[in-house]
């Protein structure tokens, strides 16, 4: 939820969750830009300086690319809206952010990661003929990126049972 300071009309207040950025707009095409501390308020990451809450935010996202590709199952995000507000921050600020670009990469490898078990999850789920899927642990953007695969999938499987089923009308009878 995005807010205008009431102190400051020129800053804006993004709020995700319990944690808040302030944003001002930079002096660079009027634009709107989240500030740096924003970056480690996000990960918990608690360092003398940037750099180090920098090396710590790299630590924590190739544990958690690590951790997700060696678990089955969907490990929980530190935060519901990982992907938003990454894209957002990296979008705006990545001339503020050292090793952005990194960044960038873990997050994207997570994603990937996160998508191509929520496919072969769709896979087994159809090809089981399962009525109903649980999914702990997906964030809504994930939920969304993959709701249309998987409402195609679930139309194309109705679909296919319902040709293969004898309707009334072409049943033979025998007088």
């Amino acid at each position: 939820m995005m807010a205008r300071d009431p102190k400051h009309p020129s800053v804006c207040v993004l709020r995700a969750g319990t944690t808040s950025y302030k944003m001002q707009p930079s002096d660079q095409n009027h634009k709107t830009r989240p500030q740096p501390h924003a970056v480690t308020s996000w990960t918990g990451c608690r360092g003398a300086d940037m750099g180090l809450k920098l090396t710590c935010l790299k630590e924590k996202l190739e544990k958690m690319r690590d951790h997700e590709r060696k678990e089955g199952t969907f490990t929980p995000m530190p935060s519901p809206h990982y992907m938003e507000l990454t894209k957002l921050l990296l979008n705006h600020a990545s001339d503020n952010i050292p090793k952005a670009d990194e960044i960038r990469t873990l997050i994207k490898d997570v994603w990937d990661t996160r998508i191509a078990k929520f496919r072969v999850s769709a896979d087994s789920f159809v090809r089981q003929q399962e009525a109903h899927a649980k999914l702990d642990n997906l964030t809504l953007m994930e939920i969304n990126t993959s709701g249309a695969f998987l409402t195609q999938a679930l139309n194309h499987m109705y679909k296919l049972r319902t040709n293969l089923q004898p309707s009334d009308s072409t049943q033979s009878q025998d007088f």
